[in-house]
């Protein structure tokens, strides 16, 4: 099957190093550069702003950046952040810059669109929700496909372990996907199991891939996912042509990325409800920084663990953060396992450089 573009990338300003950085993407043919006319609204865009002389400021380009900004699909670039208030769009100025000051940063900048569209996650967990009556055997092509593609998907059938409270298992992976593949089969409504797994999908903002058979509902929880028709020469419970398959997965590595950047905005608009009224400015590596709170957090949008702490620790460490800031992960653990939960807890009561806080927790 040929792979198709599934990320965008858009140059605009002054491009340094542009070259360079296309060339270190190469092995990522899903990533591509576009202009301006050829955006694809139903894919995912990263904007990278090149701010490198006066008239980069002011520049007129038909695509509205301020609402892209909200968004958060723009990354200022700058040689100098000194100059950043002189050379970059003052719609921009909230945004913290990528600092791209010679080559040696290019692979920095790389790993930050990689970041940006949630592909250096090493977690790559689906989630396969599905009526078990209707379509066991396509939920099991997924499941065999997606292992032999590097993902890591979660079908209840085999991936619950024994001894563990089901419900409360099933919602801790939900909130640990990156994806959730809905199987929307005439009877999907007719289990309570997936009617709840709907609901907590939605509600953290997990990209959900809807793959609709015929005489199946609509569903209010699934009204921004992303739909795959099957037309009637597809009953629900036959098995598949692989082509199908990669089909699917396709489609749903399209709204991989749209997915993690929806769960990452819910972490940093929980951040804005606790801290109500201070401004938040996202930091060069990602993390996000409270002004006046003296606090940077480190967003998780995955069940976190102890090795995300020294990731966290890791990467904020390579930042310019004034002496005695609070560094903390933060995450939606909503549906978080209790074990885990109490796990992160536990940690917070040693002297670690790197704390956690659940973010539903000021809800």
């Amino acid at each position: 099957m040929i792979q198709k573009p599934t990320y965008q990338l858009l140059a605009l300003g002054t491009p340094v190093y542009l070259d360079e950085l296309i060339d270190m993407l190469k092995d990522m043919p899903y990533i591509s550069l576009v202009d301006i006319d050829s955006i694809n609204e139903r894919l995912p865009l990263l904007i990278l702003y090149y701010g490198q002389s006066p008239e980069d400021k002011d520049r007129l380009y038909s695509i509205d950046l301020e609402r892209r900004s909200k968004a958060q699909e723009v990354l200022p670039i700058v040689q100098d952040v000194l100059k950043f208030g002189e050379y970059v769009p003052d719609t921009l100025s909230s945004i913290n810059a990528f600092v791209l000051n010679d080559e040696k940063a290019v692979p920095k900048l790389r790993n930050r669109v990689l970041s940006w569209f949630g592909l250096l996650d090493n977690t790559r967990k689906i989630f396969i929700s599905y009526k078990r009556n209707d379509t066991t055997t396509l939920a099991h092509q997924l499941f065999d496909t997606l292992i032999k593609k590097g993902y890591i998907p979660f079908l209840d059938s085999y991936s619950l372990e024994p001894g563990v409270d089901f419900q409360e298992y099933l919602m801790n992976e939900i909130s640990d996907a990156d994806m959730f593949i809905m199987l929307n089969s005439s009877n999907y409504d007719q289990s309570d199991y997936t009617k709840a797994e709907l609901v907590a999908a939605s509600r953290l903002g997990i990209g959900i891939l809807q793959v609709v058979f015929p005489k199946s509902k609509n569903f209010e929880e699934a009204r921004f996912s992303s739909v795959l028709h099957l037309t009637e020469q597809y009953p629900q419970d036959k098995e598949y042509e692989q082509e199908i398959v990669d089909d699917i997965i396709y489609n749903m590595e399209r709204f991989r990325a749209q997915g993690f950047r929806t769960k990452r905005r819910i972490l940093v608009d929980g951040l804005k409800s606790k801290y109500d009224g201070k401004t938040i400015v996202t930091l060069e590596d990602g993390s996000v920084s409270v002004v006046d709170s003296n606090t940077v957090y480190y967003p998780i949008t995955h069940v976190p663990t102890s090795e995300d702490l020294e990731l966290a620790y890791n990467s904020m460490s390579k930042l310019s953060l004034p002496y005695g800031v609070i560094k903390k992960i933060c995450y939606y653990g909503i549906h978080c396992r209790c074990d885990k939960r109490n796990h992160m807890n536990w940690l917070n009561t040693y002297n670690l450089p790197v704390l956690s806080e659940d973010i539903s927790d000021t809800e």
